[in-house]
């Protein structure tokens, strides 16, 4: 998940049919939350009607892990993930680890995962950085079952060559430098 838009979706103007009747699609964004849906029915003369309602947006399952944001080359990251569990049975779990934009990286030993209901789980991942380079690290949580993919994560990660670059540019930037 990482589209949070403040707004998440605007029309500045719909046709209605004979009926006085307009259709509209909302693309929902990655936020599990309660979205607030206003219409504004206005005609040539002025303001004729409102309307509000909510949608709800839930998943089965919600992942996070924090990464640091740079990392040494081959250098093994254990990442603590965490599994909220939203759905109504035990949730088997695993997990696969990819990079995206140039970013090579190995998953350690697998790591299943199980929890029931409307609990959260922790795992820790072990990535190692391949080589040097610089994108995302996208975190995918799977049912074991049938592999269908509740919930993941992306966030960016740079690998350099040499530890102490990487020692010094997270100092850097926890400094604020």
């Amino acid at each position: 998940r990482e589209d949070f838009p403040a707004t998440l979706h605007f029309v500045g103007e719909v046709a209605l049919d004979a009926a006085g009747r307009a259709s509209v699609e909302v693309p929902l964004a990655d936020a599990i939350t309660t979205y607030r849906i206003e219409a504004i029915g206005w005609s040539g003369s002025g303001w004729v009607r409102s309307a509000r309602t909510a949608v709800r947006v839930e998943q089965e399952a919600e992942i996070d892990a924090p990464v640091p944001a740079v990392a040494p080359v081959g250098d093994v990251l254990r990442l603590p993930v965490r599994v909220l569990h939203r759905g109504t049975t035990t949730l088997a779990a695993r997990f696969d680890v990819t990079g995206e934009g140039g970013l090579a990286v190995t998953l350690g030993a697998p790591t299943p995962l199980e929890g029931p209901p409307g609990e959260a789980r922790d795992a820790v991942l072990e990535v190692r950085p391949m080589a040097a380079g610089a994108g995302a690290l996208v975190i995918t949580c799977r049912r074991a079952e049938d592999g269908a993919a509740p919930d993941a994560v992306r966030r960016p990660l740079a690998v350099r060559v040499d530890a102490r670059l990487a020692r010094d540019e997270t100092e850097l930037r926890v400094e604020g430098r």
